[in-house]
């Protein structure tokens, strides 16, 4: 095998290496997380009335576009207008019809509809399926970089290199 080859092969490993480490930290980093801790449900209500809809999503492909519905309501006296967060349920909804949104406190200007203030914190189930993926998906890379190294190592011992 030519020295072109093999150099290659320790490049790809090291690539891979690199890949699956990174994809590992994204695992840890969503499994021990303090999200959860930090959540705060929404606790304040309002009126709103669907003004209008918003593309978060473009089309094409097997999903298409999606598209939010905009609502207008009032707060303490100032009018907010914003993208109905949490819902998939969007294309059921009109624009003129009424519904009640929840928001934070804090955060008067980000509503939800409000069987997602009822639903409670993410659940544990999205967290894991996540680190699943990234494990997954790490450990890809890793198992690619050793077979490129295990390559690599065989067509040094076939030129009559020795073995350190």
């Amino acid at each position: 095998m030519s020295g072109l080859k093999q150099a290659a092969a320790w490049a790809g490993a090291l690539l891979c290496v690199a890949l699956g480490a990174l994809l590992m930290v994204i695992a840890s980093t969503v499994a021990f997380g303090t999200e959860d801790d930090e959540w705060t449900a929404p606790n304040r209500e309002a009126d709103a009335v669907v003004t209008d809809f918003v593309r978060i999503r473009s089309g094409g492909g097997p999903i298409g576009s999606q598209s939010a519905p905009r609502v207008t309501y009032e707060v303490e006296g100032l009018r907010y207008t914003s993208r109905l967060r949490g819902t998939p349920k969007g294309r059921t909804l009109r624009v003129g019809d009424t519904l009640r949104v929840v928001h934070r406190a804090d955060e008067p200007g980000r509503p939800f509809p409000r069987h997602y203030a009822e639903a409670g914190p993410p659940g544990v189930a999205d967290r894991t399926l996540a680190v699943g993926l990234c494990v997954f998906f790490g450990a890809v890379p890793l198992v690619f970089a050793w077979l490129l190294i295990s390559f690599a190592r065989k067509s040094t011992n076939d030129t009559g290199l020795r073995r350190a």
